[in-house]
Protein backbone atom coordinates (compact mmCIF):
# COMPACT_ATOMS: atom_id res chain seq x y z
CA UNK A 1 0.00 0.00 0.00
CA UNK A 2 1.38 3.44 -0.92
CA UNK A 3 2.09 6.00 1.81
CA UNK A 4 -0.70 8.20 0.42
CA UNK A 5 -3.21 5.40 1.09
CA UNK A 6 -2.03 4.82 4.67
CA UNK A 7 -3.43 6.60 7.69
CA UNK A 8 -1.37 9.46 9.11
CA UNK A 9 -2.97 9.24 12.56
CA UNK A 10 -0.34 9.10 15.33
CA UNK A 11 -1.35 5.89 17.15
CA UNK A 12 0.96 4.60 19.88
CA UNK A 13 1.22 1.57 22.13
CA UNK A 14 0.20 2.83 25.56
CA UNK A 15 2.84 0.77 27.37
CA UNK A 16 5.90 1.70 25.28
CA UNK A 17 4.79 4.89 23.44
CA UNK A 18 6.04 3.17 20.27
CA UNK A 19 4.37 4.43 17.07
CA UNK A 20 2.14 1.75 15.53
CA UNK A 21 -0.12 1.45 12.49
CA UNK A 22 -3.41 0.75 14.17
CA UNK A 23 -5.21 1.33 10.86
CA UNK A 24 -2.88 -0.94 8.87
CA UNK A 25 -5.86 -2.63 7.20
CA UNK A 26 -7.44 0.65 6.14
CA UNK A 27 -7.16 2.38 2.77
CA UNK A 28 -7.43 6.18 2.83
CA UNK A 29 -9.53 7.65 0.01
CA UNK A 30 -9.11 11.26 1.15
CA UNK A 31 -6.47 12.68 3.49
CA UNK A 32 -5.22 16.12 4.47
CA UNK A 33 -1.76 14.70 5.25
CA UNK A 34 0.01 16.67 2.48
CA UNK A 35 -1.81 19.91 3.33
CA UNK A 36 -0.07 20.16 6.70
CA UNK A 37 -2.94 21.86 8.50
CA UNK A 38 -1.59 23.07 11.88
CA UNK A 39 -2.77 20.59 14.51
CA UNK A 40 -5.59 19.12 12.41
CA UNK A 41 -5.91 16.01 10.26
CA UNK A 42 -8.92 14.60 8.40
CA UNK A 43 -9.12 11.27 6.58
CA UNK A 44 -11.85 9.26 4.87
CA UNK A 45 -11.30 5.61 4.17
CA UNK A 46 -12.38 1.98 4.21
CA UNK A 47 -11.22 -0.41 6.91
CA UNK A 48 -11.37 -4.19 6.60
CA UNK A 49 -11.32 -4.68 10.36
CA UNK A 50 -9.98 -3.23 13.59
CA UNK A 51 -8.39 -5.09 16.48
CA UNK A 52 -6.21 -2.98 18.76
CA UNK A 53 -5.18 -3.49 22.36
CA UNK A 54 -3.82 -0.79 24.66
CA UNK A 55 -3.59 1.95 22.05
CA UNK A 56 -3.50 5.72 22.48
CA UNK A 57 -3.65 8.64 20.05
CA UNK A 58 -1.44 11.70 20.39
CA UNK A 59 -4.37 13.93 19.47
CA UNK A 60 -8.09 14.16 20.24
CA UNK A 61 -9.72 11.63 17.90
CA UNK A 62 -13.22 11.51 16.45
CA UNK A 63 -14.39 8.94 13.86
CA UNK A 64 -17.76 8.74 12.14
CA UNK A 65 -19.53 5.65 10.73
CA UNK A 66 -20.42 6.43 7.09
CA UNK A 67 -22.07 3.09 6.33
CA UNK A 68 -25.88 2.77 6.08
CA UNK A 69 -25.77 -0.05 8.66
CA UNK A 70 -24.89 -0.05 12.38
CA UNK A 71 -21.29 -0.83 13.30
CA UNK A 72 -20.73 -3.00 16.43
CA UNK A 73 -17.52 -2.21 18.31
CA UNK A 74 -16.24 -4.56 21.02
CA UNK A 75 -14.79 -2.32 23.74
CA UNK A 76 -12.37 -3.95 26.17
CA UNK A 77 -11.87 -1.71 29.19
CA UNK A 78 -10.06 -2.96 32.33
CA UNK A 79 -12.44 -5.30 34.14
CA UNK A 80 -15.28 -4.69 31.71
CA UNK A 81 -16.02 -5.74 28.11
CA UNK A 82 -19.05 -4.48 26.21
CA UNK A 83 -20.35 -3.87 22.70
CA UNK A 84 -20.94 -0.28 21.60
CA UNK A 85 -22.97 0.03 18.40
CA UNK A 86 -22.35 3.05 16.21
CA UNK A 87 -25.50 3.90 14.29
CA UNK A 88 -25.21 5.18 10.70
CA UNK A 89 -23.89 8.71 10.93
CA UNK A 90 -22.78 8.27 14.55
CA UNK A 91 -19.22 8.23 15.81
CA UNK A 92 -16.91 7.79 18.76
CA UNK A 93 -14.52 10.16 20.49
CA UNK A 94 -11.31 9.57 22.41
CA UNK A 95 -9.32 12.31 24.19
CA UNK A 96 -5.62 12.62 23.43
CA UNK A 97 -3.52 10.13 25.35
CA UNK A 98 -6.37 7.95 26.64
CA UNK A 99 -5.85 4.21 26.29
CA UNK A 100 -8.44 2.06 24.50
CA UNK A 101 -8.85 -1.50 23.20
CA UNK A 102 -11.30 -2.26 20.36
CA UNK A 103 -12.30 -5.00 18.00
CA UNK A 104 -14.44 -4.63 14.86
CA UNK A 105 -15.03 -7.73 12.74
CA UNK A 106 -16.67 -6.14 9.69
CA UNK A 107 -15.54 -3.81 6.95
CA UNK A 108 -16.56 -0.19 7.41
CA UNK A 109 -16.44 3.15 5.67
CA UNK A 110 -15.46 6.05 7.92
CA UNK A 111 -14.30 9.64 8.17
CA UNK A 112 -12.08 10.72 11.06
CA UNK A 113 -10.31 13.77 12.33
CA UNK A 114 -7.62 14.40 14.91
CA UNK A 115 -6.87 17.66 16.73
CA UNK A 116 -3.63 18.14 18.64
CA UNK A 117 -3.87 19.43 22.23
CA UNK A 118 -1.97 22.66 21.37
CA UNK A 119 -4.38 23.38 18.50
CA UNK A 120 -7.34 22.58 20.78
CA UNK A 121 -6.08 25.08 23.37
CA UNK A 122 -5.38 27.68 20.69
CA UNK A 123 -8.84 27.42 19.14
CA UNK A 124 -10.47 27.68 22.57
CA UNK A 125 -8.52 30.87 23.22
CA UNK A 126 -6.78 29.52 26.32
CA UNK A 127 -3.96 31.58 27.78
CA UNK A 128 -0.45 30.30 28.32
CA UNK A 129 -0.43 27.74 31.12
CA UNK A 130 -4.23 27.66 31.33
CA UNK A 131 -5.43 24.05 31.63
CA UNK A 132 -7.80 22.85 28.89
CA UNK A 133 -11.23 21.52 29.82
CA UNK A 134 -11.14 17.77 30.48
CA UNK A 135 -12.77 15.56 27.85
CA UNK A 136 -14.22 12.05 28.10
CA UNK A 137 -14.35 9.10 25.70
CA UNK A 138 -17.82 8.56 24.23
CA UNK A 139 -19.51 6.21 21.77
CA UNK A 140 -22.51 6.35 19.43
CA UNK A 141 -22.33 10.14 19.25
CA UNK A 142 -24.69 11.52 16.65
CA UNK A 143 -24.47 15.31 16.58
CA UNK A 144 -25.40 17.07 13.36
CA UNK A 145 -22.86 19.85 13.82
CA UNK A 146 -19.97 17.43 14.41
CA UNK A 147 -20.82 15.34 11.37
CA UNK A 148 -21.20 18.44 9.22
CA UNK A 149 -17.84 19.83 10.33
CA UNK A 150 -16.08 16.55 9.50
CA UNK A 151 -17.64 16.45 6.05
CA UNK A 152 -16.62 20.09 5.47
CA UNK A 153 -13.03 19.20 6.37
CA UNK A 154 -13.15 16.14 4.16
CA UNK A 155 -14.43 18.19 1.21
CA UNK A 156 -11.72 20.80 1.81
CA UNK A 157 -9.04 18.10 1.84
CA UNK A 158 -10.42 16.55 -1.34
CA UNK A 159 -10.29 20.01 -2.92
CA UNK A 160 -6.62 20.44 -2.08
CA UNK A 161 -7.18 22.97 0.71
CA UNK A 162 -8.52 25.64 -1.63
CA UNK A 163 -10.05 27.63 1.23
CA UNK A 164 -6.67 28.26 2.81
CA UNK A 165 -5.56 28.19 6.43
CA UNK A 166 -7.93 30.98 7.44
CA UNK A 167 -10.84 28.73 6.50
CA UNK A 168 -9.33 25.78 8.41
CA UNK A 169 -8.82 28.05 11.40
CA UNK A 170 -12.53 28.93 11.41
CA UNK A 171 -13.62 25.29 11.13
CA UNK A 172 -11.07 24.30 13.78
CA UNK A 173 -12.50 26.78 16.25
CA UNK A 174 -16.00 25.44 15.66
CA UNK A 175 -14.81 21.85 16.03
CA UNK A 176 -12.93 22.59 19.28
CA UNK A 177 -16.06 24.17 20.75
CA UNK A 178 -18.10 21.12 19.73
CA UNK A 179 -15.58 18.84 21.43
CA UNK A 180 -16.02 20.78 24.67
CA UNK A 181 -19.80 20.93 24.42
CA UNK A 182 -20.25 17.27 23.50
CA UNK A 183 -17.40 15.56 25.37
CA UNK A 184 -16.53 17.96 28.21
CA UNK A 185 -16.55 16.48 31.70
CA UNK A 186 -19.12 18.06 34.03
CA UNK A 187 -21.62 20.78 33.20
CA UNK A 188 -21.16 22.42 29.83
CA UNK A 189 -22.81 25.55 28.52
CA UNK A 190 -26.09 25.28 26.66
CA UNK A 191 -26.29 27.38 23.48
CA UNK A 192 -22.95 28.96 24.31
CA UNK A 193 -23.90 30.08 27.83
CA UNK A 194 -23.71 28.59 31.30
CA UNK A 195 -26.08 25.79 32.17
CA UNK A 196 -28.89 26.50 34.64
CA UNK A 197 -26.99 24.60 37.34
CA UNK A 198 -23.80 26.55 36.66
CA UNK A 199 -25.67 29.87 36.81
CA UNK A 200 -27.17 28.96 40.18
CA UNK A 201 -23.75 27.94 41.47
CA UNK A 202 -22.18 31.20 40.33
CA UNK A 203 -24.94 33.31 41.86
CA UNK A 204 -24.73 31.45 45.16
CA UNK A 205 -20.94 31.82 45.30
CA UNK A 206 -21.05 35.54 44.58
CA UNK A 207 -23.98 36.29 46.90
CA UNK A 208 -22.21 34.50 49.75
CA UNK A 209 -19.04 36.58 49.31
CA UNK A 210 -20.17 40.04 48.19
CA UNK A 211 -17.56 41.82 50.33
CA UNK A 212 -14.76 39.66 48.91
CA UNK A 213 -15.93 38.26 45.54
CA UNK A 214 -14.51 34.92 44.42
CA UNK A 215 -11.88 34.98 41.71
CA UNK A 216 -12.75 34.03 38.14
CA UNK A 217 -10.59 30.85 38.35
CA UNK A 218 -12.41 29.86 41.56
CA UNK A 219 -15.82 30.29 39.90
CA UNK A 220 -14.67 28.37 36.83
CA UNK A 221 -13.48 25.52 39.04
CA UNK A 222 -16.78 25.51 40.94
CA UNK A 223 -18.72 24.81 37.73
CA UNK A 224 -16.17 22.44 36.18
CA UNK A 225 -15.00 24.63 33.28
CA UNK A 226 -11.66 26.04 32.18
CA UNK A 227 -11.13 29.73 32.88
CA UNK A 228 -11.30 30.72 29.21
CA UNK A 229 -14.38 28.61 28.55
CA UNK A 230 -16.07 29.94 31.71
CA UNK A 231 -15.42 33.55 30.74
CA UNK A 232 -16.94 33.08 27.29
CA UNK A 233 -19.93 31.16 28.64
CA UNK A 234 -20.46 33.70 31.42
CA UNK A 235 -20.52 36.59 28.94
CA UNK A 236 -22.97 34.66 26.75
CA UNK A 237 -25.25 34.19 29.78
CA UNK A 238 -25.04 37.63 31.40
CA UNK A 239 -23.83 39.97 28.64
CA UNK A 240 -20.77 41.09 30.63
CA UNK A 241 -17.45 39.70 31.76
CA UNK A 242 -17.42 38.00 35.18
CA UNK A 243 -15.54 40.92 36.76
CA UNK A 244 -17.97 43.50 35.36
CA UNK A 245 -21.05 41.49 36.35
CA UNK A 246 -19.81 40.74 39.86
CA UNK A 247 -19.22 44.47 40.36
CA UNK A 248 -22.76 45.18 39.12
CA UNK A 249 -24.17 42.64 41.58
CA UNK A 250 -22.19 44.16 44.46
CA UNK A 251 -23.37 47.65 43.58
CA UNK A 252 -27.00 46.53 43.36
CA UNK A 253 -26.73 44.85 46.77
CA UNK A 254 -25.12 48.01 48.15
CA UNK A 255 -27.92 50.15 46.68
CA UNK A 256 -30.50 48.07 48.48
CA UNK A 257 -28.50 48.23 51.72
CA UNK A 258 -28.42 52.04 51.55
CA UNK A 259 -32.18 52.10 52.10
CA UNK A 260 -31.60 51.04 55.70
CA UNK A 261 -27.97 51.95 56.46
CA UNK A 262 -26.43 54.33 59.00
CA UNK A 263 -23.93 55.78 56.51
CA UNK A 264 -22.43 55.49 53.05
CA UNK A 265 -19.07 54.52 54.54
CA UNK A 266 -20.65 51.60 56.39
CA UNK A 267 -22.13 50.23 53.18
CA UNK A 268 -18.87 50.76 51.31
CA UNK A 269 -16.99 48.75 53.93
CA UNK A 270 -19.67 46.04 54.08
CA UNK A 271 -19.41 45.35 50.36
CA UNK A 272 -15.63 45.52 50.12
CA UNK A 273 -15.10 48.89 48.43
CA UNK A 274 -11.81 50.60 49.17
CA UNK A 275 -13.27 53.79 50.64
CA UNK A 276 -16.15 56.26 50.45
CA UNK A 277 -14.91 58.04 47.32
CA UNK A 278 -14.15 54.81 45.45
CA UNK A 279 -17.63 53.49 46.23
CA UNK A 280 -19.24 56.81 45.23
CA UNK A 281 -17.42 56.93 41.90
CA UNK A 282 -18.45 53.37 40.92
CA UNK A 283 -22.00 53.83 42.21
CA UNK A 284 -22.53 57.05 40.23
CA UNK A 285 -21.23 55.37 37.07
CA UNK A 286 -23.63 52.44 37.55
CA UNK A 287 -26.81 54.26 38.63
CA UNK A 288 -26.36 57.89 37.60
CA UNK A 289 -26.74 59.12 41.20
CA UNK A 290 -24.49 58.99 44.24
CA UNK A 291 -24.93 56.68 47.23
CA UNK A 292 -25.31 59.75 49.43
CA UNK A 293 -28.31 60.84 47.39
CA UNK A 294 -29.91 57.40 47.74
CA UNK A 295 -29.28 57.38 51.48
CA UNK A 296 -30.64 60.91 51.84
CA UNK A 297 -33.74 60.01 49.85
CA UNK A 298 -34.32 56.97 52.06
CA UNK A 299 -34.17 59.23 55.12
CA UNK A 300 -36.41 61.81 53.54
CA UNK A 301 -33.71 64.48 53.27
CA UNK A 302 -31.14 65.41 50.60
CA UNK A 303 -27.48 64.67 51.31
CA UNK A 304 -24.15 66.12 50.31
CA UNK A 305 -22.87 62.90 48.79
CA UNK A 306 -19.33 64.17 48.27
CA UNK A 307 -18.55 65.00 51.88
CA UNK A 308 -21.11 62.77 53.57
CA UNK A 309 -22.97 65.63 55.26
CA UNK A 310 -26.45 67.08 54.84
CA UNK A 311 -27.17 69.73 52.26
CA UNK A 312 -27.77 72.19 55.07
CA UNK A 313 -24.27 71.70 56.40
CA UNK A 314 -24.95 69.53 59.49
CA UNK A 315 -22.29 66.85 59.01
CA UNK A 316 -23.19 63.23 59.60
CA UNK A 317 -21.19 60.01 59.19
CA UNK A 318 -21.13 58.94 55.59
Amino acid sequence: MSDAARSAVAFRAASSRRRIEALAGARMLVTSRALDWPGLLVERGVNTGWDVDGVTVDAHYFALNLDPTPLPVLVRDPGHTRVETLRPGAGWFCPAGERFSHKVDVSCHFVLCTMSPPAFARWLGLGEGEPPPPLARRYNVRVTALGALLRVLEAEAANGGAGGLEFIDAVGRALALQFVQQFGVGETPARGGLSATARRTVLAQVQAHLADPPSVPALAHAVGLSVGHFQRAFRASFGRSPVQQMLAWRLEAARRALLDAPSVSTVAATFGFADHSHFTRLFRRQFGVTPGAVLGHARGSPRDDTRGGTAGGGKQPG
